[in-house]
């Protein structure tokens, strides 16, 4: 995906890692940025254009139906009107697409964040869980920091956190 990376980015964002910080509206205006019309009323073939069918085409071809149905039942329009002139049409835009698919697949809300945040408090708990396994710890604190970036939040005590994570460990020698 590093060769989306030009078009996942909106509004200096990135789309995978901090969308719901992005509004379908804010995709839209984007889309117009680079989804152009010719004199003739032709979609204009540009790299960005090529990108956004890219990101269309791998999506619909990897998701269920019943995934597909949960962007065109969620009431929003995968397409952005295009114009030039007195020309106009509608044109389909994979990122567009993706951030309606996260948007009907995710939660977000204040308990979400509040859940996350507790996950993160709560680490000693989680170490010993899971029989001491750094591996999965680390793997845990990785996601659930992402989940919280994702959501335009961060966490103040990560490292007291993680570090009293770490003291739990059964390892004496690892947790000193």
């Amino acid at each position: 995906m590093a060769v989306w990376e030009t078009i996942t980015k909106v509004d200096g964002k990135d789309l995978l890692r901090q969308y719901s910080t992005i509004l379908i509206s804010d995709c839209k205006k984007a889309a117009q940025g680079y989804l152009k019309l010719d004199q003739d009323g032709e979609l204009v073939i540009n790299k960005q254009s090529q990108m956004s069918t890219q990101i269309l085409t791998c999506i619909q071809e990897f998701i269920s139906n019943e995934c597909a149905l949960k962007v065109v039942t969620s009431g929003e329009t995968y397409e952005v009107k295009v114009k030039n002139g007195d020309e106009r049409e509608m044109v389909q835009d994979g990122p567009l697409y993706l951030r309606i698919l996260i948007l009907r697949l995710t939660i977000d809300s204040r308990s979400t964040v509040s859940c996350i945040q507790r996950n993160l408090s709560e680490l000693d708990d989680y170490m010993t869980s899971v029989d001491n396994n750094v591996k999965t710890f680390n793997e845990l604190v990785r996601l659930q920091l992402d989940a919280l970036t994702a959501r335009g939040e961060s966490s103040s005590n990560v490292m007291v956190n993680l570090f009293k994570g770490y003291l739990a460990a059964s390892d004496k020698d690892f947790a000193t």
